[in-house]
C-alpha cells in the first residue's frame, strides 16, 4: 500500500498501480530481484549469453570461469554478440560454439537465454 497518496501526483500513482496490478499482481512477488528479473527477461525480453575465450575451462583468458554476462534482445544472433564484444571481432567471425551442446553455430544462429558461447575469428579477436 501505498503510505502518504495525498503526496503523489496522478502519473505517479497510475504507475504505482500499474506495477502492484500488472507486474506484481501477474508474477505474486515482492522482492527487489524477482522485480528485476521480471523487467529484464520477461517486459523487456532479454537473454543473458555467457561469451567464454577459453572453451575446455569456460573461462576468460585470465582463468576467470564464466566471467561476463551478455544481455541481448531476443532474436539477436551470433553476429550480434561479437558485435557487442568488439567491432573488430565479427568483421572475421566465421562461426560460434555452443559449449554446453558442443554445437557448431552458424553466425545467423539466434542466440537462447543461457547460451554458453565461444567465438571463432578469422581475426582471432578473444570472446572474453
Amino acid at each position: 500500500d501505498i503510505v502518504k497518496p495525498e503526496d503523489l501526483n496522478d502519473k505517479q500513482t497510475n504507475a504505482l498501480n500499474f506495477i502492484k496490478q500488472d507486474i506484481m499482481g501477474e508474477y505474486m512477488r515482492t522482492g527487489v530481484q524477482f522485480a528485476i528479473n521480471v523487467t529484464v527477461f520477461k517486459l523487456l525480453k532479454m537473454n543473458a549469453v555467457y561469451p567464454v575465450a577459453v572453451e575446455d575451462k569456460l573461462s576468460d583468458k585470465k582463468g576467470n570461469i564464466l566471467p561476463d554476462l551478455i544481455l541481448l534482445k531476443n532474436g539477436a544472433t551470433v553476429k550480434d554478440l561479437a558485435n557487442e564484444i568488439h567491432t573488430g571481432l565479427s568483421k572475421g567471425l566465421l562461426h560460434a560454439k555452443d559449449l554446453r551442446y558442443n554445437l557448431r553455430l552458424p553466425t545467423h544462429y539466434q542466440l537462447r537465454d543461457r547460451d554458453v558461447i565461444s567465438l571463432v575469428s578469422a581475426t582471432k579477436k578473444a570472446s572474453g
